[in-house]
């Protein structure tokens, strides 16, 4: 009889153990890595836009870090300091082109209850020297 009582509290505190160490990496999956955290150009290839949307689900934050990173994208875009100031008219409307085929989001995450995590990205290679010859 003690036998079964030491085996039944050996399990059930072995999973608690478990428990608490599940939770500790499903949070850790959940939090986003620094480097998506960030905007600018983080390779020749890729412009990363991080923004935080308010919206009541994960799709309706897909939908809307889609147009407001596509205008976030083309603001930061043309404030970067490797290429000149102000884009001609024609450099600007290639410049949108350019964001509205390639840009997507990358990324979706909670933050917490009405606040989602968005990373969009614009994906192309060469995309550096592409906006550079635009200007």
């Amino acid at each position: 009889m003690k036998t079964l009582q030491l085996l039944t509290i050996s399990l059930s505190v072995m999973v608690l153990a478990f428990c608490s160490s599940t939770e500790d990496t499903l949070r850790e999956l959940q939090e986003i890595p620094p480097e998506f955290k960030r905007s600018g150009m983080i390779s020749s290839n890729t412009y990363q836009v991080y923004m935080q949307i308010f919206a009541a689900s994960e799709n309706e934050a897909q939908e809307s870090g889609l147009t407001k990173g596509r205008k976030r994208a083309l603001e930061l875009i043309t404030r970067e300091p490797f290429l000149p100031r102000y884009p001609t008219y024609q450099g600007k409307l290639k410049l949108e082109a350019i964001i509205n085929n390639y840009g997507r989001v990358v990324r979706v995450h909670p933050i917490n209850q009405d606040y989602w995590g968005v990373v969009f990205q614009v994906h192309k290679i060469g995309l550096r020297e592409e906006f550079r010859r635009i200007w």
